[in-house]
């Protein structure tokens, strides 16, 4: 009962230093030290309970380190994708600066041919 009661209160939600892996130790320890007590029925069902929500918290933790992850990705890629914008717009220039270059080398092309 003892051991029961420690798992209980080590998982009581309402305990401001509530320790699940205890709680589960507690639990665990009862069913394999006293396979013959009546709470060993409710502590597997503990057991199974805090197991669970243990996966569930480690599910999230990883969803939101994923999470974490993804929006420093698109923070790099909005940066690359600004960067990319403005050589576009170098290159652009550069395209347009080099047609005006190229349309004025005609001019004065033709000009010498006329002479």
């Amino acid at each position: 009962m003892a051991l029961f009661n420690m798992g209980m209160i080590s998982a009581h939600s309402a305990n401001p230093q509530k320790n699940y892996a205890r709680a589960l130790s507690s639990f665990r320890t009862l069913v394999t030290d006293y396979p013959q007590s009546q709470m060993v029925e409710p502590a597997k069902t503990w057991i199974q309970l805090l197991e669970e929500y243990q996966k569930m918290a480690e599910e999230k933790r990883m969803l939101i380190e994923e999470k974490r992850i993804l929006i420093e990705e698109k923070r790099l890629l909005i940066r690359e994708q600004k960067s990319l914008v403005q050589e576009k717009r170098k290159l652009k220039y550069a395209t347009e600066k080099s047609r005006q270059v190229d349309v004025e080398i005609e001019k004065r092309r033709r000009k010498m041919l006329r002479k």
